[in-house]
């Protein structure tokens, strides 16, 4: 009988954890692709539009530039006040050292509005609008050069990019941005493989690297959500 019982004891402590397994939800993992949800829509050359600068709304077209500002570009009382949020840490880059540096930071208390990419064989351009609370809008980066196509991305209010993957080697060849209501992908298939690590509750916000007539490399600043 006590041989039973603890047979029967195993069998419910199994039965128990593999219930509990099947519950887990695993985080990607660097290196690996993360999943997209069935539900979420994936975009790419084929079901993207092509637009151009000229066919941009004009508040876009005439949004401040941050790249070529000052990092202590606002004043106030004659002290220097940053322009620019704080990130909780930057990871890469990855990609080659031809180029010029760039770097496409938030200003502080904005969100992604929207993302435009050039894209062929490789990334040729990264375009990075951010919206503040009140409605201002900046401009970041428009570095790199002026092949491929232009396909543009919206960004819901709360919407946010969790995960990044790509390829890159002596240029970046290919990028696919991951958010919670949708993920993108432009480029080619060529580089070797990368996937920037981010921590739990936080978000790619900001792009750092080198560009010239491509995107040579690529790095990211992280944020907390």
């Amino acid at each position: 009988m006590k041989k039973f019982n603890v047979i029967l004891l195993l069998f419910i402590s199994f039965f128990i954890f593999s219930c509990n397994k099947s519950n887990e939800v695993v985080a990607p993992q660097t290196g690996t692709q993360p999943s997209a949800q069935p539900s979420v829509p994936e975009f790419n050359e084929s079901n993207s539009t092509k637009v151009s600068w000229d066919q941009l709304p004009e508040k876009m077209k005439n949004a401040i530039p941050i790249d070529t500002a000052s990092p202590v570009a606002a004043r106030s009382n004659g002290a220097a006040r940053s322009l620019y949020s704080q990130y909780t840490y930057s990871t890469g880059p990855w990609g080659g050292n031809g180029g010029s540096y760039y770097s496409i930071a938030p200003p502080n208390g904005s969100r992604i509005y929207a993302i435009a990419i050039r894209s062929g064989a490789y990334i040729d351009r990264l375009t990075v609008w951010y919206v503040t609370s009140n409605g201002t809008i900046y401009v970041g980066g428009n570095t790199g050069g002026n092949g491929g196509a232009y396909y543009l991305q919206y960004f819901s209010a709360d919407e946010y990019i969790y995960a990044v993957t790509g390829g890159a080697y002596k240029l970046v060849d290919r990028l696919t941005f991951y958010t919670n209501k949708k993920w993108f992908r432009y480029g080619g298939s060529g580089g070797v493989p990368f996937q920037p690590y981010v921590r739990p509750n936080h978000q790619i916000l900001g792009f750092y690297g080198r560009s010239g007539i491509y995107l040579d490399q690529i790095g990211f600043y992280i944020y907390s959500i």
